[in-house]
This record gives structure tokens, sequence and C-alpha cells, in this order.
């Protein structure tokens, strides 16, 4: 057996309600995101301790007792969680470039519009071609192909007037082994000026264009 992820896409049909709570959400987190950069990069700049993921999450309850940003109560938590897991993705890829030196490419605060988008790690449901997400509640989709194994994580991403859903789901696979055999089996030379020399005699030239059509298999 075999685990294997794959993501199934789907347009979103949001009420007007909901278009706007999504867009509250996608606001949100990005202003987690902006708030954990501005305070890694004043670190920096201070040279001091770089704040790790779980230093700038502890804050996130200061933040929703706050008179100027009691409004993220209204956004779910790991919503907010994820935008700052994606902040920590960034910085692991940044640390790793300086290492390698690499061209590391500093992240950048976010605009409003560009790139909206929000994650649920969990929580979220598909039942009769509507998704559940938590704290917005059951939507309808454009149920365009069945939704197969278990749901792992789920984002949703503005495309201009629009939202879409990505779902990664986790399908089980039973992997069946061919039995081999010497009558059977083939072996297989890769070359240089010709792609693969194969046992039975036969040759595959490298793949080339003709006339629209690839270059066929020639004996030798």
């Amino acid at each position: 057996m075999q685990v294997i992820q794959k993501t199934f896409s789907f347009r979103l049909k949001p009420t007007t309600i909901q278009a706007i709570l999504l867009a509250q959400f996608a606001g949100s987190a990005r202003f987690i995101y902006n708030f954990g950069l501005a305070l890694i990069k004043e670190a920096l700049d201070k040279k001091q301790t770089v704040p790790s993921y779980t230093d700038i999450a502890n804050k996130l309850p200061f933040l929703k007792r706050s008179p100027e940003t009691a409004w993220l109560k209204e956004v779910h938590s790991q919503v907010l969680q994820q935008s700052l897991k994606n902040l920590e993705s960034a910085f692991k890829h940044f640390f790793r470039r300086l290492r390698s030196k690499e061209v590391p490419g500093f992240s950048r605060f976010k605009r409003k519009g560009d790139k909206d988008s929000i994650r649920y790690p969990q929580g979220v449901r598909c039942e009769n071609s509507k998704l559940y997400l938590p704290k917005i509640g059951w939507m309808s989709y454009k149920d365009s192909r069945p939704i197969e194994g278990i749901i792992k994580q789920v984002t949703i991403k503005r495309d201009g007037l629009h939202w879409n859903v990505h779902i990664v789901c986790d399908i089980v696979k039973e992997i069946v082994q061919a039995p081999l055999s010497v009558n059977t089996a083939i072996g297989i030379d890769l070359g240089i000026k010709t792609f693969a020399y194969l046992s039975t005699g036969y040759s595959i030239n490298n793949p080339k264009y003709l006339n629209g059509g690839l270059a066929k298999l020639r004996y030798l």
C-alpha cells in the first residue's frame, strides 16, 4: 500500500456575505504575515535573535484582546497560524539560500489584493457539492469531479473576482508488483547519440520532431 497526495481544484460559489468573509479572512492572514515579518525584520536590523514561529504565534491572543486589532477574533485561529507557518517556511528557505551562498531573496510585505489566500489544515468537510469552512459555513462549489481520499489541507485563493479552492487529499493506492520473468524482462542501456538500446535488439532515437511526428523506433 502507498499513500499519494492529489490536489482537487474547484471554483467556489460563495454568497455575498461569504465573499465578504473570505476577503476579511484573507486580509487578516495578510495582516498577521506582515506583523510577523516586521518583527523579524526589526530583529535582523538590530542584530537580535530572530523570533520563531512560536514566539510570534504567542502574540496572537494579545492582538485579539487589543481594541485596535480585536477584529482578529472573528477569523479562525488556524487561518492566522497557517499564515505564520507560511512566513516560517519563507525564512527557512531564505536562510538555506544564504548558507549556500545563493541569492537569498528577502520576503516582502504582502499588499491588499496581491495573491490573497487562506489555508485550513483541518476542519474542512465536503458533502453534496458543498464545502464546509470553519467560521464561514457551507459554501457551494462547481463540482466537476469527485473528491478522493482523506482531506489533509485546503487552500483558498483569489483569482480576480473569483475564489478557487485547492483541496489536498491523501489517497491510499494498492501497489501491485508485476511478476518478473527472464522471458519478459528487457535490459536497457542509455546512450548519448541514441537515447536507449534494448536487449531485444531495438534502439530508441533521441526525441526529434520530424514532419510533426516523433522519431520512430528502428531496428538495429
